[in-house]
């Protein structure tokens, strides 16, 4: 499905070396103090996105239903990995 769409001539990364890491955040179910109500299509776009960035050779990390507090902490937490590697080359 996915050669449809994208021009696999330019894969050239080894799937077993991973370009990077692609972190999804999906929320499907909101607190109730939001005035949000549940989204339908969050497990679709998961799989679609999970997918493209596996095709492109991407680690693939998916976060569902976090809560805005933990998703902002695992953020700055990836933030002061990358920090720390940048630094260290």
């Amino acid at each position: 499905m996915l050669q449809r769409h994208y021009d696999t001539s330019l894969d050239t990364t080894d799937p077993k070396k991973p370009r990077g890491r692609a972190v999804i955040v999906a929320n499907s179910c909101f607190s109730p103090d939001s005035g949000l109500s549940e989204r339908d299509g969050t497990e679709a776009d998961i799989q679609k996105l999970r997918e493209l960035f596996t095709h492109l050779a991407f680690e693939v990390v998916v976060h569902k239903d976090r809560t805005s507090e933990v998703s902002n902490h695992y953020i700055l937490s990836l933030s002061m990995e990358f920090l720390g590697y940048a630094l260290s080359r």
